[in-house]
């Protein structure tokens, strides 16, 4: 998965639902954190895009 593709990735569940994980890096970056260490779901395409962001911030 490329940088832009993460930040383009819709949340399709949850409080965020229908926000991009771009958007949501800069509204509540610690939810990225979230996704990757503590999100139980099925759904690791949203997981995978948000250690991508993680990553690129480091």
């Amino acid at each position: 998965m490329t940088l832009d593709d993460a930040k383009a990735y819709i949340i399709p569940m949850g409080v965020y639902k229908g926000k991009t994980i771009g958007e949501l890096c800069l509204e509540k970056p610690s939810a990225l954190t979230w996704y990757v260490d503590s999100y139980g779901g099925k759904n690791n395409l949203l997981r995978a895009a948000a250690k991508v962001l993680l990553d690129a911030a480091k």
